[in-house]
């Protein structure tokens, strides 16, 4: 793992060890979040590109604004992945990683149709529908670092899925969610 993933590895290693939470429990995190941050710097030739460092983010997303120390779901939280297909990490490394993936699978645009997602979202407990809000808001914050040609349809996706849910779900997340639609929303219209 070149350095950026690394320390953000060892971030996310301090940032929970401030929590209540086992050794164990901070290794299985650290497990999937070392495969999932290892084999997207194994893929990216530019350790800056935005994806590089998704699952990190993702997890403090989860510690710092929804407050979760549940271990599998911030371990699940490093693995999901719903913008890049060729990001998420392979099935027997997921299963590894002792995260619970295969009984946890978290609804994304890249698994069902978007007509269905929200259906699927709804049956989430709180805490798993926080892991894919999460997920999804690091994708969100950065979608102006993406080709401008995907900005109108990643837009539509987090304002007719994720949005509404985030808004309903409340919290700190959901408020971080609300600002990132308004400050996203006025850069569109500015670009024109």
């Amino acid at each position: 793992m070149r350095e950026r993933a690394a320390a953000m590895r060892q971030r996310v290693i301090d940032r929970l060890s401030a929590e209540p939470l086992s050794r164990g429990q901070i290794e299985m995190v650290d497990a999937a979040l070392t495969a999932s941050l290892g084999h997207r710097d194994a893929l990216l030739a530019d350790d800056h590109d935005i994806d590089a460092l998704h699952p990190g983010r993702t997890v403090l997303i989860l510690v710092d604004d929804a407050r979760m120390v549940d271990a599998e779901l911030l371990a699940t939280a490093a693995l999901l992945e719903s913008v890049r297909l060729d990001m998420r990490v392979p099935a027997g490394l997921r299963v590894a990683t002792g995260a619970g993936w295969a009984s946890r699978g978290m609804p994304t645009p890249l698994d069902v149709s978007v007509d269905d997602l929200v259906e699927a979202m709804l049956a989430l407990t709180g805490d798993e529908l926080d892991v894919v809000l999460a997920e999804r808001l690091d994708h969100a914050r950065h979608l102006h670092l993406r080709p401008r040609g995907e900005w109108a349809s990643g837009l539509a996706i987090e304002e007719g899925v994720y949005l509404g849910l985030a808004s309903r779900r409340g919290g700190l997340l959901g408020r971080r969610y609300e600002r990132w639609h308004r400050a996203f929303s006025a850069r569109i219209a500015r670009a024109g």
